[in-house]
């Protein structure tokens, strides 16, 4: 019995320990990977197109999963959950209009560039 005691003991005092000892790796590891693949600025516009795809597809996929589910098992639906993902499809919306918005200042950026490089040409052959 009091090598259980001893045991419940130092597994109370060590686990948190030790969680949080390799809670830092992991995150340290995590942040190396991410300094490493620091993506440039076309490689930003494709990184949130993919993750809004992603993040739209899944959640249409879960909300039929969960709809499904409840149906089937007669549950009441959750007002807290919907709501969370109700949220959630708005900031995907918001973050769509945003990045459309970008994408339409980078193509008038380089279409006012473009007017202006001609008008520099234009003067300078005159």
């Amino acid at each position: 019995f009091a090598i259980l005691i001893w045991s419940l003991v130092y597994a109370t005092i060590f686990a948190p320990l030790i969680f949080r000892y390799v809670l830092n790796k992991f995150a340290q590891g995590q942040e190396a990977e991410a300094e490493q693949a620091q993506p440039n600025g076309d490689d930003v516009f494709a990184t949130m197109e993919r993750q809004i795809s992603q993040t739209s597809a899944l959640s249409q996929n879960s909300t039929q999963v969960r709809l499904s589910l409840q149906m089937s098992l007669g549950n009441l639906p959750d007002l807290y959950g919907e709501q969370k993902e109700h949220d959630k499809k708005a900031k995907l919306a918001a973050a769509r209009s945003i990045l459309e918005d970008l994408t339409n200042a980078k193509v008038k950026k380089t279409r006012l560039r473009a007017m202006v490089d001609a008008k520099k040409d234009s003067t300078a052959a005159d």
